[in-house]
């Protein structure tokens, strides 16, 4: 037996009940003892945790990372998380996933799988469903935990493609159930939809509503990146701005499951853009009075960087897809294109000095990553509109950009104190590329806000980010430091954890955190990463 025992730290086990100094002994992957008095044994490897917090291990709620994680060399993209704490992530969000596709043959099969954007690393490997993937991920290595969501987008588009060349029908829906059903009987925590991303764009809330019923028929998670994410939505009601429009989408979804027994999502709450900000109060109202009065399980997740990422798509104005694919290479629909997009950013209040690549989507653009708009612009002599094109056109739409001041700094902590917060990331590493805040600073960055504006204690930021998402998401055995439950834990400095990533230099590690567990295996010691054992698990 391997035994570990953590001395004489400040014991936060997840719940938001006050710390107190103790110690943990960890026999094998299990907690084996909780205690304020010493702990006997003396065949353990003792870290002495004088002055540091003892915490679950940090759960990123809301992470991309099965985009990358069966591929070979995969620490150096798992490393950034490791190291800001985090020993558990849920993949699969919105509506996209490496698992789930239907079987079908010939071309119209490679073009399907294409268009799902499989992210193969050059691997030849095709994960039709979620069993298999868990069997692959588990057999050849894991080195954190990883729960998933499954994806409706992919799974649609696997069966129908990323642009509506035909109408959807209903049996394509449910070709698509069944390869949800299939997650959700593997494991899969619930369905996730992506409904601003292809196709769940083309998918409308009330047929939304009926796929949802395998996942409410099962008690499971429906995780929802939403389809209005700013106050303007004209395209579904028009120009009447009494309510705005981010809010009114919102409820209107939401009241199509009042009293379903839905367990809903809401993924990565924004305010898209500063015309956007005022909403911010409607918005919670609204939410606060479905929760006390709706009859409905709703929850939300936040990060806490005031930029968000995203695929070029999402700037692409609402007439690029009307007379696709003409509009990659016809001039005639450029200055048409120019001017929707110039009406649509600035209703939103965004300026393209605060749109930055991220990944331009091929090498032949790579010099643009990093640059904001308005530097391509002028080193091109190009407009915003040809940007969008030749980056789309490259990428299928998969490019990558930044957007910044998707809502402000005092944003962010207030709704990070709301009780049905989630943390997480949002994040992934993308080799090559400008790298995303998130994916080095997200965890250390609320518990820094925490410590410097004293808007909830430390206590309940851990339960925020520990045991609050693991009951949301069913991960049993995690969360809290108790006897018998997996020995995920971290360990990290309170008076010093904090982000140094910024806007130039994104990928620079956090200070504070000391040590991270994944069952029971020190996987980050003093700075030093010991990735020699998969200790991660499919949960």
């Amino acid at each position: 037996m391997a035994k570990k025992l953590l001395k004489n730290g400040f014991i936060v086990d997840g719940t938001g009940e006050d710390r107190y100094l103790g110690n943990v002994l960890i026999v094998d992957d299990k907690i084996a003892c909780v205690s304020p008095d010493k702990i006997p044994c003396d065949d353990a490897d003792v870290i002495d945790c004088t002055g540091l917090c003892i915490a679950p291990g940090f759960i990123d709620s809301h992470s991309h990372h099965d985009r990358f994680i069966h591929m070979d060399n995969v620490i150096p993209m798992l490393e950034p998380f490791i190291r800001q704490g985090i020993t558990t992530y849920v993949a699969g969000n919105c509506g996209e996933s490496t698992a789930g596709l239907a079987r079908q043959s010939g071309d119209y099969q490679d073009a399907r799988i294409a268009e799902t954007r499989l992210y193969t690393g050059g691997k030849e490997d095709i994960f039709y469903t979620y069993g298999d993937y868990f069997k692959y991920l588990q057999k050849n290595g894991l080195y954190q935990n990883i729960a998933s969501m499954a994806a409706q987008g992919t799974a649609l588009a696997s069966i129908t493609g990323l642009v509506p060349e035909r109408e959807v029908t209903w049996d394509d829906h449910l070709k698509a159930i069944e390869i949800l059903n299939e997650g959700m009987d593997s494991g899969c925590k619930g369905i996730s939809f992506g409904l601003g991303y292809r196709p769940g764009s083309f998918v409308d809330d009330a047929t939304v509503r009926k796929i949802c019923e395998c996942a409410i028929q099962r008690n499971k998670l429906i995780t929802i990146h939403e389809r209005v994410m700013d106050a303007h939505a004209e395209h579904l009601y028009g120009h009447d701005y009494s309510v705005p429009h981010n809010v009114r989408w919102q409820k209107d979804f939401i009241d199509l499951f009042r009293d379903s027994g839905a367990r809903l999502q809401m993924s990565h709450l924004l305010f898209v853009g500063k015309e956007c900000w005022p909403s911010t109060g409607p918005m919670m109202e609204m939410m606060d009075d479905q929760i006390r009065n709706g009859g409905i399980d709703l929850w939300f997740d936040l990060y806490p960087f005031t930029q968000g990422a995203t695929s070029v798509q999402i700037l692409m104005p609402p007439g690029f897809y009307k007379n696709y694919p003409e509009t990659l290479t016809d001039p005639k629909w450029r200055d048409a294109l120019e001017a929707e997009r110039q009406e649509r950013l600035s209703k939103m209040g965004w300026d393209l000095h605060e749109i930055q690549v991220c990944s331009a989507g091929a090498e032949s653009l790579s010099r643009w990553n990093g640059m904001f708009f308005d530097e391509i612009i002028e080193a091109e002599g190009i407009t915003a509109m040809d940007i969008l094109l030749q980056m789309y056109q490259v990428s299928n739409g998969t490019a990558q950009v930044y957007l910044y001041n998707e809502q402000p700094e005092e944003n962010v902590a207030r709704l990070m104190t709301h009780e049905r917060c989630l943390y997480m990331t949002d994040a992934w590493y993308m080799p090559g590329c400008h790298q995303n805040q998130c994916a080095y600073g997200a965890m250390p960055k609320f518990l820094r806000i925490a410590r410097e504006t004293g808007n909830q204690s430390l206590e309940q930021t851990v339960r925020r980010m520990t045991g609050n998402a693991a009951l949301r998401f069913d991960l049993e055995n995690r969360g809290f430091i108790r006897e018998g439950y997996f020995a995920d834990i971290t360990v990290f400095d309170p008076q010093t954890v904090r982000e140094t990533s910024t806007p130039k230099k994104p990928d620079s590690d956090p200070v504070g955190i000391e040590y991270v567990i994944v069952n029971g295996h020190t996987l980050l010691a003093k700075g030093e990463l010991h990735a020699e054992t998969a200790c991660g698990r499919v949960i």
